[in-house]
This record gives structure tokens, sequence and C-alpha cells, in this order.
């Protein structure tokens, strides 16, 4: 049998499904690829205690992750999504004694903490180690894992991982309940409408935000904007997800991150040369062709389908849209039209798992 675990957190009696855009996604996708629901419930209580609350914490999950798991077979399938919700530095011994008995376990891997959240120095030593152990462990456990792209590959080959244990996605899907292609505003855009930037906009998140040139003019979405726009940036507001998908407007979807306009840096700007921006797979799902910092990963597949332009600095979008001529502008919006179309319907994440099956 195949199956996909899909974690429920129960908390003062309440219980509801802690799940962000990709998550839910994925568990959409994998019950469209026939796959059986598992669920795990967890609690985020102790979390915050000493160390013996933190302890049992670890424990509970783990023993929750146990009563799920315990029904499999020798022979099953059954995909996690990495990493978890709750973490346990327990679940990589529980996971490693069900590949024992027989059973597969496939990791569809979102991020990477130990190269993001175990960079940071706002983060105590102690997490900063335990999530390197924690989640190196739980990675070469694993049978087979879905990793971004092929940076990310090379980065878990060389920590140990087997390559022919490693499907590349591509990029993240982006499902959208309801698509309506007549409601997108992107039929009547011009190469020379403002950049749309989305996504977290805290200055600790997404400082280059509030260094942004002078020109183009620039189209701001999302939450913790912290400050009055210069006279070319428009602050629109936050959406949720499916609606940000129609509320965008622009010429081009921005995919950047770090400290800096003039290159990616700092530990979320390195992260892009391993990591699929969930904001690309928004961008495309609505249309919009990208501009991508040439170094990012995700770079090869913006050149590979001709859906955006590659750049090294924010400086230079005025002058590479410039060079753009209006049919060239439409060729990219006519490649980015079919990759949108994929992105909705969940084509990667499809693929990847009829792959492994």
């Amino acid at each position: 049998m195949n199956y996909y675990i899909e974690e429920i957190q129960t908390s003062e009696g309440v219980q509801k499904t802690a799940g962000v855009k990709a998550r839910d996604d994925a568990d959409c996708i994998f019950k469209e690829c026939g796959l059986e629901e598992l669920l795990v419930e967890n609690s985020s209580k102790g979390r915050g205690g000493n160390f013996v609350i933190r302890l049992i914490s670890h424990a509970t999950v783990n023993a929750a992750w146990k009563r799920t798991l315990e029904k499999l077979n020798s022979g099953d399938k059954v995909f996690v999504q990495f990493p978890c919700i709750e973490h346990s530095i327990f679940l990589s011994n529980t996971l490693k004694k069900l590949t024992e008995r027989g059973v597969e376990i496939v990791l569809l891997i979102h991020d990477l903490e130990l190269l993001r959240i175990s960079k940071r120095k706002d983060v105590s030593l102690a997490k900063r180690v335990r999530l390197r152990i924690e989640e190196k462990n739980t990675l070469l456990c694993a049978t087979k894992i879905i990793a971004h792209n092929d940076s990310m590959k090379k980065f878990l080959s060389d920590m140990g991982v087997e390559e022919k244990r490693i499907r590349v996605l591509e990029i993240f899907d982006y499902l959208i309940l309801g698509f309506s292609e007549e409601s997108l505003r992107c039929s009547d855009n011009k190469r020379t409408d403002p950049i749309i930037i989305a996504g977290n906009l805290r200055k600790h998140k997404a400082e280059y935000a509030y260094h942004l040139p002078q020109i183009p003019r620039f189209n701001l979405y999302g939450v913790g904007y912290e400050t009055t726009p210069q006279s070319n940036i428009d602050y629109k507001g936050s959406f949720n997800p499916n609606e940000l998908v129609y509320a965008m407007d622009g010429s081009f979807g921005l995919v950047w991150d770090g400290k800096s306009a003039q290159t990616c840096m700092g530990v979320y700007g390195d992260y892009l040369r391993i990591n699929n921006p969930h904001k690309t797979s928004l961008y495309l799902a609505a249309e919009k062709p990208v501009i991508i910092w040439k170094e990012a990963a995700l770079a090869n597949f913006v050149k590979q389908n001709h859906c955006g332009i590659l750049i090294s600095s924010l400086d230079e979008i005025a002058e590479a849209i410039k060079q753009l001529s209006d049919t060239e502008y439409r060729k990219i919006q006519q490649s980015t039209q079919e990759i949108g179309k994929k992105v909705r319907n969940g084509y990667y994440l499809k693929k990847a798992v009829k792959d492994i099956l």
C-alpha cells in the first residue's frame, strides 16, 4: 500500500490542520495520486519549557508518530513532508526501524533547516546543533528523497545520501481552488508595468525590499512592511494565497532574498542557491514571468523554460527590461502560461510521485 502522512496539531481541545500552502497542496496531490492518508496528531505544548519538559515533548511527538506508523507493513511506501511540523529528536530512529522492517520512507523536502535556521545567530547554539543532527539523521535513513533541484541534490549527495535515492522535483506546484483564467491580471500587462514583490516583508527577512532602486516601479504584497514607501513603491497590503494570485498586478514577479539589493547574501540570500522559493510558483501560477537572481538554484529552470529573466543585482532590472522587446516579452508570457497550467494542476509533484511508485 502507498500512504502519505498528514500532521494535525491538537491544542487545548481544539483540532486544526497546521498547514501552509505548500504542505496543503502536497496533501491534495498525494490524495489525487491515490495515496491513503495517515494522520499524526501532535500537540505543540511543552516546547518552551525547561530541558526535561522539552525532552518529554520530543518523546510525546515521537510516540504519536509511532502509533500511526505501527500499522505499516513490509513493502508499504509512506510519503512524509519534511521537516515535520512538530520536530522530535527521536523520530529518525523510529523511521530507521521502519525501513529495517521493509517499509519505504519517501521524504518530500520543503526546507532544510540545517542550511537556514542552523546558521542564524539569533537561534541558540543548542537548537542549531540539534537541528543539524536531527535533520541529517532523518535524511540519511530515508529510502527516497524528493529534492527541490539539482543543487539540493548535490548538497544531499555530498552529505552522504546516495544519488540513486534522490528524485528532483524541479519546482513546487501551486494549486488554485476554482481557478479563473479571466480573473487574472495579466492579459494586458506590459513589460514596463511595475515589478511585483510578494511574501514576508518584515525587515529581518526581506531587508532588500527596503533598499530598492529608484527605477523601475514596484508593487509590494505581504505582511510586515515597516516603512513609508518611496515614490516608486506601492504597498498593496496582504492577501490569502488564493486571493493573491488574482490581486497581483505587474509585469514580472521578483525572486530575491537577503539583506542587499546588490546581490543575494546572508542566511536567506545564500539559501536561494539551494532552495526553490514557493513565491516563484505563486508568480508562475498567476502567469507572471519572473525576475530571479542568476545564482539562484531555480535560475536554470527559469532559463530553460523561458519564463523570466536573470539578473545579478536589482539595479540591473530597469536596463534588462529596456533591452527586452515587446515581442520577446510576449514570448516569455506565453511560456509562463504553459508553466502556470502545470503548477496549478500539480504536474511536478505528481510526476515525482509516479516515478517513485
